[in-house]
């Protein structure tokens, strides 16, 4: 009999919990605005690795502010028409490794945040390494299998926008930063 109260009693306690809570707030059953949040930042983040530019940029919030607008518009590499330049970019950020931490989301005031743990390859190491009758294939490669890094924690801010989030002007121009630092 008390292993059939305690039974019922637990079943009670979780019926409570998941009703007042929505179930959203019960971290094994997830929270499906923390995960479209890390859902947009990995969307934006993986094509940034595979220098797809164009696309990463769709997932930004758009700005009033004309010189955000331009420094993405300058940013923007598809303009090079030099394809070793080309090569060397697009290895320098299929070095990125990058995680998604303290994800927070809030759809009532559509807003979100999260950490952006993020780093690659670190040029000044390969520069240090490279030969000096090395070519642009040893350069190439050199960056591709450098193992020293160079790293930073950004924190991104997120929009919800018709129900898509999006990351919020400004805080692109702190891993554009992050990047060209990093070059």
């Amino acid at each position: 009999m008390k292993k059939a109260r305690k039974t019922a009693a637990l079943a009670l306690s979780l019926s409570f919990i998941m009703g007042v809570s929505g179930c959203s707030g019960i971290p094994f059953l997830g929270n499906k605005a923390n995960d479209a949040v890390k859902d947009a930042i990995t969307s934006y983040m993986d094509n940034i690795t595979k220098a797809k530019i164009d696309k990463a940029a769709k997932s930004i919030a758009e700005s009033d502010d004309d010189d955000e607008d331009e420094l993405l518009f300058a940013a923007r590499y598809d303009s090079i028409s030099d394809s070793n330049v080309i090569d060397v970019i697009d290895a320098f950020l299929s070095t990125t490794e990058y995680e998604i931490t303290d994800v927070e989301a809030d759809e009532k005031k559509e807003e979100g945040s999260a950490k952006l743990e993020i780093s690659v390859a670190d040029l000044d190491a390969v520069a240090e390494d490279l030969d000096e009758d090395a070519d642009i294939d040893d350069l190439i490669d050199a960056i591709s299998e450098c193992e020293d890094k160079v790293d930073d924690k950004i924190k991104l801010s997120l929009i919800l926008d018709d129900d898509e989030w999006l990351i919020e002007s400004g805080s692109d121009v702190d891993v554009a930063d992050f990047y060209f630092n990093a070059l």
